[in-house]
Formats: structure tokens, sequence, C-alpha cells
């Protein structure tokens, strides 16, 4: 499973917020990041879209106007600092 994480946006503004984030979920390099552009825009437009929206805003929230974004043990990228907000959005995604 991938998080994408994000600059928080709503609405119409969710395509230009994930553009512009996932350029920085690919800079982060972690190796559980998608590799191309495109499919993290895609994860991150599902990932919006989705039940898990709330714990996405509030991970989202966490990491402010400037994001710190880092490779976790895991090697996925996570926004620094924002370590429960993380795994609250890893738990929804996880649910049936």
């Amino acid at each position: 499973m991938v998080v994408c994480v994000i600059a928080l946006g709503c609405g119409d503004d969710d395509v230009e917020v994930c553009t512009k984030a996932c350029e920085h979920l690919v800079a982060a390099n972690c190796s559980v990041v998608p590799i191309e552009q495109s499919e993290c825009e895609a994860d991150c437009s599902s990932t919006r879209a989705g039940p898990c929206r709330d714990e996405h805003d509030a991970l989202l929230s966490c990491g402010g106007d400037e994001p710190d974004y880092v490779c976790n043990p895991n090697d996925s990228v996570t926004i620094a600092g924002c370590e429960s907000e993380y795994d609250a959005l890893t738990v929804c995604l996880d649910e049936p």
C-alpha cells in the first residue's frame, strides 16, 4: 500500500494540490512511493475522494504551510513530526 502525503486542498483545487505535492513526494526518493508523477497524482486523488479524507486532512494540517517530507523507517514518505497522523491514515486506508 502506498500512502500519498500531499498539501491540503479541496474540491477543484485537489488536482493542483496533488500535482504540486507529488513533485515533493517523488523528490523525497523513498522506495515505497510511486515513481511516476502521474501515478502519484492518481493515488493522491483517490485518497482525497475516499472515506479517509478526514485522516488525510489531519496529516496535512499537521505539516503546516512548509511540510518536511521524509522517508520513514519503512521507506514510505511521510511528514516529519506527524507520525501519529500518518499512522491514523494508514489504519483508515487498510480498513475494508
